[in-house]
C-alpha cells in the first residue's frame, strides 16, 4: 500500500501489492484503504503476504485465513501467500478451501 499510488497512471491490467508485518505497523490495511489510495480504476491484489499472517506491536495478529478475508472484504481480487522463508509453510490447506467456498470463482471457460 505505501507505493500503490505509483502505478496509478502505469498501463497494466490489474495491481498487485506486497504486505509483511512491518507495513502492517505503519499502513495498517484497515485504515489505509485501496480509495484512499487511489486504487480503484482496477483489480487489486495482495501478491505477497506472510503464510503466518502478520501482527504488528498494538494491532491485531491476523492469521493468513483472516487477512485474506479481510482483503476480500475490503474490494481486493485476491490474495497470494508468500513462503521463502516461512516456517509456518505448508499453512493449512483448509484456509484456501474454505475462503474458496464462500466466494466461488464467477469466471467459467
Amino acid at each position: 500500500m505505501k507505493w500503490g499510488t505509483a502505478w496509478k497512471t502505469a498501463n497494466i491490467d490489474y495491481y498487485q501489492l506486497h504486505y509483511y508485518d512491518w507495513l502492517y505497523q505503519y499502513y495498517p490495511y484497515t485504515t489505509h484503504t485501496l480509495a484512499g489510495a487511489g486504487l480503484t480504476n482496477k483489480p487489486v491484489v495482495m501478491g505477497e503476504f506472510p503464510n503466518a499472517g502478520v501482527s504488528a506491536l498494538g494491532l491485531p495478529s491476523r492469521t493468513a485465513s483472516q487477512l485474506t478475508a479481510d482483503l476480500w472484504n475490503q474490494g481486493y481480487a485476491g490474495a497470494l501467500g508468500w513462503a521463502y522463508n516461512d516456517s509456518s509453510f505448508p499453512w493449512d490447506p483448509s484456509a484456501v478451501s474454505t475462503f474458496a467456498a464462500q466466494h466461488p470463482c464467477e469466471v467459467a471457460y
